[in-house]
């Protein structure tokens, strides 16, 4: 397993799905693509009014900063993509990890998030999602 195993598109599997904080996607897709030295990172889903969001941003390996906010994206392992989210001050405001397993015999992405909320207290939230073929 490498890095590129990450990339494609993947399909969400909402019985997956564990939220804590925010609204629950409905279902959606989940597309990583590799760009220079970058990786693109796409979610388009239906939100709780079956309305379609998309979210697109991009990630650089290493330690980058953006909007006055330091973001370190680390390959822990080749099968697991960390990114963490820092304020100014250094504290840390969120965590992303990006794992591939074998569920059920076929390759799933597990996304967990975690952060805090307004009032301090911690979330969870974990999405699975399937391999395109």
């Amino acid at each position: 397993m490498d890095r590129s195993d990450f990339l494609g598109t993947w399909i969400m599997d909402p019985k997956g799905t564990k939220y804590e904080f925010g609204p629950i996607p409905m279902g959606g897709e989940y597309s990583v693509q590799a760009e220079d030295n970058a990786y693109i990172v796409s979610m388009q889903y239906l939100d709780e009014d079956q309305q379609s969001q998309e979210i697109v941003y991009h990630l650089v390996e290493g330690e980058n900063n953006f909007n006055g906010l330091r973001v370190i994206l680390e390959f822990k392992a080749p099968d697991r993509m960390v990114t963490d989210i820092f304020s100014e001050e250094g504290k840390l405001l969120s965590s992303s990890i990006r794992e591939i397993e074998s569920l059920d015999g076929r390759k799933s992405l597990r996304v967990t998030q975690s952060g805090f909320k307004s009032d301090g207290s911690g979330y969870n939230n974990v999405l699975i999602f399937r391999k395109q073929i």
